[in-house]
């Protein structure tokens, strides 16, 4: 506990406090089929660019947060996106 200010800086004291990441699942809008995962590094909004794996930027057109199946803690995460090409 830190007496100057009076508030505990316990278990993360001196250390970064890791943030969750968001696996996601990148789908095709023209398509309706998955181009990739991604791990955003926080919750994507849509209008965020980001670069595929084969190398096209593209910017998030939608994005869909579903419910958690029973019993399970990982939320699906739907980014849709529209190639190029």
């Amino acid at each position: 506990m830190d007496k100057s200010i009076g508030v505990s800086t316990a278990p993360f004291e001196g250390r970064y406090r890791p943030a969750m990441s968001i696996k996601a699942t990148i789908m095709n809008a023209a398509t309706g089929k998955p181009i990739q995962t991604f791990l955003f590094g926080r919750r994507p909004y849509a209008g965020t660019d980001f670069t595929l794996e084969t190398g096209e930027r593209v910017s998030a057109l939608r994005v869909d947060i579903g419910k958690p199946a029973p019993g399970q803690f990982a939320t699906p995460v739907d980014v849709w996106v529209t190639l190029k090409s």
